[in-house]
């Protein structure tokens, strides 16, 4: 590689916030993932029945029409309401950045592999180390492995191309180390 790059990142809470946006993004492909919401909202659904159906006394009678139709409005508005809405703030609440993740880091790349130093740290990954690059609009992520990845915002990169020249040369080195790379 003629080229080697030598970033100075500095992370802050949107960068965090991309990075699990990104991890929740890649568990919603795996099919276990995408498995268990769905028997997650099946078993929530008849426990709602069951309770809608205590409270009526299981009667003969049971649900009118209307009143079922009712019931599984009130429980999709309340699943959508716990996914969307309230497991985000709770998430922000109670598990905040880690200052170790907003501490300013030097990402170097290398014909070798990975130099990414810190104040506190330092770590250099080889390239059969790192299993894929991700990208988005805004941020590169270096796969290491299933938890976890090296983020580098691209506002880190100077004005032009450099974010995609960058890209590029991790997949050449990935697939020159037998990894792949995936862009989402």
């Amino acid at each position: 590689m003629a080229e080697e790059f030598n970033l100075r990142i500095v992370r802050n809470l949107d960068d965090y916030r991309a990075l699990r946006r990104q991890n929740a993004r890649e568990m919603r492909g795996r099919g276990l993932y995408r498995g268990l919401s769905v028997i997650c909202g099946i078993i929530a659904f008849f426990g709602a029945l069951g309770l809608t159906g205590a409270a009526t006394g299981f009667s003969r009678e049971g649900l009118s029409g209307a009143q079922l139709l009712l019931s599984l409005f009130a429980f999709l508005g309340l699943w959508w309401f716990i996914l969307w809405i309230i497991a985000p703030l709770v998430q922000d609440r109670f598990n905040p950045p880690l200052r170790l993740f907003q501490t300013p880091v030097q990402v170097a790349l290398r014909s070798d592999g990975v130099q990414v130093s810190g104040d506190s740290s330092s770590q250099f990954l080889a390239w059969p180390a790192i299993s894929d690059v991700a990208e988005t609009g805004t941020h590169i992520f270096l796969r290491v492995d299933g938890a976890s990845a090296i983020t580098i915002p691209k506002r880190a990169f100077d004005p032009g191309s450099r974010a995609s020249d960058f890209v590029a040369a991790i997949r050449s080195h990935l697939e020159a180390a037998g990894g792949h790379g995936i862009t989402i």
